[in-house]
């Protein structure tokens, strides 16, 4: 007969066997008793459990996580698999040390854990009540609080600010968001938070077996997953973008860990493709973009930041001016196109109109730019050619082979009667728009203010490691036009008469 309170049926016990071998399949039981909102499961979860399940082994002495906000990175690392590993009688007597920036993070998931621990379906499952292992636990009545619960194993999870680490060690230390995202703008702080992590973290691990686990989105180039990754070592990087990026540099490949272990790596395969579709489709993705700007997707959704000051154009080389200079114009006006010809996706389509002023400055009066279709930009760059008037070149790229011969008379007749070039691309794009940062540098550069301004500024910043690279590419193209100058004739040498 059984006692009240154990697990009834031969189901429920072969799922808990189930939950103790994988963090995934606990994940998903166990989530109801942690958050009000239904389980939606996605792939990437999967990929994590499967990296923490190899931590949690001693197989992975550093372990770093980066992967967008909203994407279960918390509750899996920093909730679960606690929980998790408790759930086997050799591992109940691990221990874990949970950090975050703020106090407040790091006990709001320690909360989570020890309501998790107990729960009536955990304790029916592992606890104290009607367990299924020879030796149940449950977590000690004399130390039972949110910063420190103790079980009966031995086992414990101590939880505090990196700042009030000191003295306390574990098994496996957990830092989850090192970073305050508007703290991280400050070089100074950036700077000094990574010095005390770095201090502080590999003296708190207390075991042979034990490792260090860092979660978070990126925010800059030296954040704390910047220095990690430069110090490499022994690291395994688990890094998974919310689009997939064939040429990202932190992409997730297949690793055979020294154990031979073998870890899977990113399983899309197509530029675009989604972490979590589910959860963030495509459109919560590009309205999420929208209100972070290129620099916060970039960093915190796509997990390839840039400085925020830019790399070959910084911010502050950006003037913008509330009308054109009085000085006279030198030469016509050029717009610079890049072209795309795909509607709401792909490349844009960007126009950048820019002139020269004496004596140095360069001018970018304007900018159109969208995801079009090939009729769409079309007639977008005829309407711009219609409103830049007969004194603007359009400088136009030409594509080799026979597909930009053929596009050529096509653009020429639809911008008919107005200043048409075209030139092929030659050489990287970063050798291409040297010249322009060079003058941005030198502080020849400004923009006339519009509502195109800030996200043309954050494209230029990001480049070239941003996604999105047609503003610099079409800008770079006005800006060669501008200087281009028209070849001079070379006098003869004089004839000499003799005698």
């Amino acid at each position: 007969m059984q006692a009240p309170g154990d697990i009834r049926t031969e189901l429920e016990q072969s799922v808990a066997k189930d939950c103790e071998q994988s963090l995934a399949i606990f994940t998903e039981q166990a989530f109801k008793h942690v958050d009000p909102e239904p389980y939606v499961h996605g792939q990437h979860i999967e990929m994590m459990s499967e990296y923490l399940e190899a931590f949690i082994a001693g197989e992975i002495p550093r372990l770093l996580i980066n992967i967008p906000p909203g994407h279960m990175k918390s509750i899996e690392c920093s909730v679960m698999l606690n929980a998790w590993t408790w759930t086997k009688k050799e591992r109940a007597k691990k221990r874990f040390v949970g950090l975050s920036y703020r106090e407040q993070l790091a006990l709001r998931d320690a909360m989570k854990t020890r309501n998790l621990i107990r729960s009536v379906w955990y304790q029916q499952r592992w606890g104290f009540v009607g367990g299924l292992r020879d030796q149940s636990f449950t977590i000690n009545r004399g130390q039972d609080k949110v910063s420190r619960f103790e079980n009966s194993e031995g086992g414990y999870r101590f939880s505090a600010p990196v700042s009030g680490v000191m003295g306390e060690g574990g098994d496996y230390v957990i830092f989850d968001d090192p970073h305050n995202v508007l703290q991280a703008e400050s070089d100074d702080v950036l700077a000094k938070t990574i010095e005390m992590i770095n201090l502080a973290l590999p003296t708190r691990v207390r075991s042979k077996d034990g490792g260090i686990l860092v979660i978070m989105q990126r925010l800059r180039e030296a954040d704390m997953s910047g220095d990690m990754i430069a110090r490499g070592g022994d690291l395994v990087h688990l890094c998974l973008p919310a689009r997939y990026e064939k040429d990202h540099p932190y992409i997730t490949m297949p690793k055979t860990l020294k154990s031979g272990r073998v870890l899977s790596g990113d399983w899309r395969t197509e530029d675009g493709e989604l972490l979590f579709p589910d959860l963030f489709p495509k459109k919560r993705l590009d309205d999420m973009k929208v209100y972070l700007g290129p620099y916060g997707d970039a960093g915190q959704f796509q997990q390839r930041p840039s400085p925020r000051e830019g790399g070959m154009f910084q911010k502050k080389d950006f003037q913008i001016i509330d009308r054109l200079p009085t000085s006279r114009k030198i030469g016509q006006s050029v717009r610079g196109w890049d072209l795309g010809a795909t509607k709401k996706a792909g490349s844009y389509t960007s126009g950048v109109k820019m002139s020269l002023y004496h004596p140095h400055k360069i001018v970018m009066e304007h900018v159109t730019r969208g995801q079009w279709s090939s009729h769409e930009r079309d007639e977008e760059m005829k309407k711009t050619a219609e409103i830049d008037g007969k004194r603007v070149i359009q400088d136009v790229p030409q594509d080799p082979g026979q597909a930009g011969k053929d596009q050529k008379p096509h653009i020429a007749a639809n911008l008919k009667g107005y200043p048409v070039r075209f030139g092929t691309e030659s050489g990287p794009k970063e050798t291409r728009a040297d010249p322009l940062s060079s003058q941005a540098e030198a502080g020849n550069l400004f923009l006339l203010r519009g509502e195109w301004n800030q996200p043309v500024i954050d494209a230029f910043c990001l480049f070239p490691t941003g996604k999105v690279d047609d503003d610099v590419d079409a800008g770079s193209r006005a800006y060669a036009r501008l200087i281009k100058k028209k070849p001079k004739p070379t006098p003869t040498a004089p004839v000499v008469i003799e005698g």
